[in-house]
C-alpha cells in the first residue's frame, strides 16, 4: 500500500519493529533500530507529542486501540503529517503487544486545505451571487434555496421550501420550461437553458433564465439542481458576462467560430490571468494562445466537442488538461451555450473552471478503491438499517466462497458462526451510532459457503458511502496466528512440566538478582509463591556469611558465562541447607540472565565420611537431570517437521546439554572429582553429535587426542566449544549429499593446551565470524574468552580454528 508501513511493539521484550516503508517515512537508514521512546520523539514537540504519548499509554495500560493524525519531524528535519492506527494485543488482562500502521497523509492534508479554500470560495460565490441557486426533488418540492430567494421570490429560503411551480405564472412560455424540466428528470440528461416568468409573494412578476441539471443515482434522477438569473431588465451580454466573471473562480469568455473555419475570442474575463497565465489582450489578439496550451492527448477531443455543439447547437460541456507557460498542469472544465448568428457563425458564452484539485481527489479515490480491492484483508460495507452488503472486495468473495449475487443478498450475520454475537450484534454497532467510539474491534468465527470456518479479527467503523451512512468492516484472517499461539502454549506447558519435574532447584535471575523464573522445588524450599519470588533478591535467601561469596560467583557467571558454587540457603523453616549450584549466562531480549540448577548436598556436608559417595551422587543427578531435559527436547524435536524453523535450535540445545552432561558422567565414573580425560570425553562427545544430527557415513571425523586429564573448569567450556564447532560444521559446512572431513587435534605443550579444529566445507565470510549475530558463533567467542585463549581463525575454503590456553592448577571448585 503506497505511503503506508506497519509496525509492531513487543511490550514484554521491549522491542519495536518498523517496516521499510516506515523507515522511509521517517527518513532513517534501512538498518535503523527504533525503540518506543525514540519513535515518540519523532512527533513534533508539544501537543502533537503529548497526544501520541497519551494514546500509546492508554493502549498499553487499558487495552484501548487508537487512531490519530499528528505531525512528525523526520530524521532529516522535514515536517510531515501522518495517520497512525494501533491495536493492542491482550493476554490475561495485560497488553503484551501493539501492532498497527502509519500512513503519510501530508499530501492529503494539503489537498484538504485547498478543498476547504475552494469550498469557501464557492460558498462566497453562492452567498454573494446575483443568481439564485436551488435544488428540488422529482416532485418539484424545493429542498434548498440560496439567500437570493428574497429577491427572486420575495421570501426567505425557509419560506420558499414548497413546490417551485407555485411561483410560476400561467404565461404560455412557462410550459416549454416545465417540459424541459420533466424531460431532464425522465432522461437524466441536462436540457438547454430556458426562460420562466415568476410571481413573487408580493405580487410582482420577474423574468428569469433557468439553468439546471439532474442528479442521478444508478441511472435514476433523484433531484434537480440549478440557478436562476434575473433577466427582467436585460443588459448587454458583455455586461452580464463581466458581472458573472467577478463572482466565479475561473474565467468567462465569448468565443466565435465562422463558417470558413477561423475563430476568435470577442470577450475574455480577467480570470484568464490566473487560469491560463496569459492576459486578456493576448487571447483577444490570437485565439491560438489558449488552444496551444491544451494537452496533445485532449486537443482532438476538445475540437470534436466544439464541432458537435456547433452542428447540433447543443450545450457544450467538456473537460481537458492544459500546461501553462510556467509548466503547471491543470484540469479545466468548460461549459457553454451556442447561438447561431445570421451570418452562419456560432457564438458560445462560456465559463471555464479550474478543477485540478477535484480531478486529483477523484484519482486518489480511484487509487483507494484499487488498494481496497487488492488488500490482504477482507473488506465489507453494509447498510445501517438492513445490514445488507453494498460493497465487498474480491478477497471477501474468495475467502468465503460465495458468489457476488449471493453476497448481495447477505448480511454480516449470515457469515458469523457465533450465535451469541449474532444475537447481540447491536451492542457492537451502538457505540458507533452514538459516536462514543470511532472503531469497534472484536474476534469471532467466519463460516464459508462449504460449511468450513476460520477465526477472524474484526475492525468496525461508521463512514459515509455514496452520500449515506454505512458500516465498514475490515476482516483479518487469524488462522495462522491462532495456530502459532496454540503451538507456543504447548511449548510453554512442556517447558514448565520439564522444569517442575526436575528433582532439584531451577532458577533464572536477572542482573538485579531478582528471580524471573523458578520451579516448584524453589517455591517449596523457601515457602514463597512464584510471584513473591519475582520480587525477592536472591541473596536474601543465602545465609548472611555466604552472601558476599555468592554475589561474587553470580557476578562471575554474568561476566564469564558460567560459574558454580556450594553455598548455604535458609529454608522456610529457618534451617540451613547446603546446596551445590551452577549457572550459565544467557541473553534474552537484550537482557542478561543467569539460568541454573541447584542440588541439595546438606547430607554430604554433614557426613564427611560419605563425602565421595555423595559427590558421585551429585554428578549422577546432574547428569540424569540433563539427560531428562535432553530426552524431552529430543521428543519435542521428533514432533517437528524436517523443515521446521524450530528444529535447529532444539538440536543445538540437545548437543549443548550433552556436552555438559558428559563431564558429569565421566566425573561420576572417575576416582577424581576435579579432572576429566580429554581423549575419552571428546571422542564420546563427537559420537553424540554425529548421532543427534543424524549424519551419514559421508562425513568423517579424524581425532588426534593426547591422553591427558584436564581440570573440570577448563574441560566444560572446551567441551561446549567443541560441540558448537561440530554442530556448525555438520549442519552448514557441507552440501546435503556431499562428503566432508573434520579434523580435531588436542595436545599439551608445557603448561598450555593447544587445540586445532578444521573442516573442508564451503567456508564463509570472515566478517560473519567477527560480527556474528548467531547464537552458535557468539557462544564460540564467549567460550574462547572464558578460557582466556589465544586464537586464529581462517574461514576461506573451509573453516579452521587454532587456539591455546594455559593450564590451571586449581581444582573443580576453584571459581568459588
Amino acid at each position: 500500500m503506497a505511503n503506508i508501513g506497519h509496525w509492531e511493539l513487543d511490550i514484554e521484550n521491549e522491542e519495536l519493529y518498523w517496516s521499510d516503508e516506515i523507515k522511509k517515512l521517517h527518513e532513517v537508514d534501512s538498518d535503523y533500530t527504533p525503540d518506543l521512546e525514540r519513535a515518540i520523539e519523532f512527533y513534533k514537540e508539544g501537543e502533537y507529542r503529548k497526544k501520541v504519548r497519551s494514546a500509546v499509554n492508554l493502549a498499553i495500560e487499558a487495552g484501548e486501540p487508537f487512531t490519530f493524525e499528528s505531525k512528525i519531524i523526520t530524521h532529516k528535519g522535514n515536517e510531515r503529517w501522518v495517520r497512525a492506527i494501533g491495536e493492542p494485543k491482550m493476554k490475561e488482562g495485560k497488553c503484551i503487544r501493539l501492532f498497527g500502521s502509519t500512513q503519510d497523509i501530508t499530501e492529503l492534508k494539503k489537498t484538504e486545505k485547498k478543498a476547504r479554500k475552494a469550498q469557501q470560495k464557492l460558498r462566497d460565490i453562492i452567498e454573494h451571487s446575483t443568481v439564485m441557486f436551488y435544488r428540488h426533488d422529482t416532485d418539484h418540492h424545493l429542498q434548498y434555496l440560496s439567500p437570493q430567494s428574497e429577491y427572486f421570490l420575495g421570501c426567505t429560503p425557509e419560506e420558499g421550501k414548497q413546490k417551485w411551480t407555485s411561483f410560476v405564472t400561467d404565461h404560455p412560455k412557462n410550459k416549454e420550461g416545465l417540459k424541459k424540466t420533466e424531460k431532464a428528470i425522465k432522461t437524466g440528461h441536462p436540457q438547454p437553458p430556458y426562460e420562466l416568468q415568476l410571481k413573487r409573494t408580493d405580487g410582482r412578476t420577474i423574468w428569469v433564465k433557468v439553468n439546471e441539471s439532474p442528479i442521478t443515482d444508478e441511472g435514476k434522477t433523484v433531484a434537480m439542481v440549478g440557478c436562476m438569473t434575473d433577466i427582467t431588465e436585460l443588459k448587454e451580454k458583455e455586461s452580464q458576462l463581466r458581472n458573472i466573471a467577478n463572482n466565479i473562480d475561473g474565467m468567462v469568455h465569448r468565443y466565435q467560430r465562422f463558417p470558413d473555419g477561423h475563430d476568435e475570442f470577442i470577450y475574455v474575463s480577467e480570470g484568464v490571468r490566473e487560469l491560463h497565465e496569459v492576459t486578456p489582450k493576448e487571447v483577444l489578439a490570437d485565439s491560438g494562445v489558449l488552444w496551444s496550451q491544451i494537452d496533445d492527448g485532449y486537443i482532438e477531443e476538445v475540437r470534436k466537442s466544439v464541432d458537435i455543439s456547433a452542428r447540433n447547437l447543443s450545450k457544450w460541456n467538456q473537460k481537458w488538461k492544459i500546461e501553462t507557460p510556467s509548466g503547471r498542469e491543470k484540469w479545466i472544465h468548460g461549459r457553454g451555450t451556442p447561438q447561431k448568428k445570421e451570418d452562419g457563425s456560432i457564438i458560445w458564452d462560456t465559463i471555464l473552471l479550474d478543477i485540478t484539485e477535484q480531478e486529483q481527489a477523484k484519482n486518489k479515490q480511484q487509487e483507494l478503491y484499487r488498494i481496497i480491492e487488492e488488500s490482504l484483508n477482507e473488506v465489507y460495507i453494509f447498510e445501517t438499517d438492513s445490514l445488507e452488503f453494498v460493497y465487498f472486495n474480491s478477497l471477501a468473495k474468495d475467502h468465503t466462497g460465495y458468489t457476488e449475487d449471493q453476497m448481495q443478498e447477505m448480511t454480516p450475520l449470515d457469515l458469523i458462526e457465533d450465535a451469541e454475537i449474532c444475537q447481540n450484534f447491536d451492542k457492537y454497532l451502538r457505540p458507533l451510532d452514538l459516536a462514543n467510539k470511532e472503531v469497534v474491534t472484536f474476534s469471532t468465527i467466519h463460516k464459508r459457503s462449504d460449511g468450513s470456518v476460520y477465526p477472524i479479527d474484526v475492525r468496525l467503523r461508521k463512514e459515509g458511502y455514496n452520500g449515506k451512512p454505512v458500516y465498514v468492516a475490515v476482516i483479518l484472517d487469524i488462522t495462522n496466528q491462532k495456530e502459532l499461539e496454540d503451538h507456543i502454549k504447548r511449548q510453554v506447558s512442556l517447558l514448565n512440566h520439564i522444569l517442575d519435574s526436575l528433582p532439584g532447584l531451577f532458577y533464572m535471575v536477572g542482573e538485579d538478582l531478582t528471580f524471573s523464573r523458578t520451579n516448584k522445588n524453589v517455591e517449596k524450599l523457601f515457602g514463597l509463591s512464584a510471584e513473591e519470588l519475582q520480587a525477592t533478591n536472591a541473596l536474601s535467601l543465602v545465609a548472611p556469611r555466604e552472601q558476599k561469596r555468592a554475589k561474587r560467583l553470580i557476578g562471575k557467571a554474568f561476566q564469564q558465562g558460567y560459574a558454580e558454587l556450594e553455598t548455604i540457603l535458609i529454608g522456610k523453616d529457618g534451617k540451613e541447607y547446603h546446596y551445590y549450584m551452577n549457572g550459565s549466562q544467557i541473553k534474552l531480549a537484550d537482557k542478561n540472565y543467569v539460568i541454573g540448577s541447584g542440588i541439595d548436598v546438606t547430607k554430604r556436608i554433614r557426613t564427611e565420611e560419605e563425602n565421595r559417595v555423595l559427590l558421585q551422587e551429585i554428578h549422577h543427578r546432574v547428569k540424569n537431570n540433563l539427560a531428562i531435559i535432553s530426552g524431552l527436547l529430543s521428543l519435542e524435536l521428533q514432533e517437528l517437521s524436517q523443515d521446521s524453523y524450530g528444529q535447529m535450535p532444539l538440536e543445538r540445545s540437545i548437543n549443548r546439554i550433552h556436552s555438559i552432561a558428559k563431564v558429569h558422567e565421566l566425573l561420576y565414573q572417575s576416582a577424581s572429582f576435579s579432572y576429566v580425560n580429554v581423549k575419552r570425553y571428546i571422542s564420546e562427545l563427537t559420537d553424540t553429535a554425529m548421532m543427534t544430527l543424524q549424519k551419514g557415513d559421508n562425513i568423517h571425523i579424524h581425532l588426534e587426542l593426547d591422553d591427558i586429564d584436564m581440570n573440570i573448569n577448563e574441560v566444560i567450556p572446551l567441551g561446549m566449544l567443541m560441540n558448537e564447532l561440530l554442530t556448525n560444521s555438520l549442519k552448514y559446512a557441507f552440501s546435503e549429499e556431499g562428503k566432508g572431513v573434520i579434523e580435531v587435534n588436542v595436545c599439551k605443550s608445557g603448561d598450555r593446551y593447544e587445540v586445532h579444529y578444521q573442516d573442508d566445507g564451503r567456508g564463509f565470510d570472515r566478517r560473519d565470524f567477527d560480527n556474528s549475530e548467531t547464537l552458535g558463533l557468539t557462544i564460540v567467542k564467549m567460550l574462547l574468552k572464558q578460557l582466556e585463549a589465544k586464537f586464529d581463525v581462517d574461514t576461506e575454503d573451509g573453516f579452521e580454528l587454532k587456539f591455546s590456553f594455559k593450564e590451571k592448577k586449581t581444582g573443580s571448585h576453584s571459581n568459588m
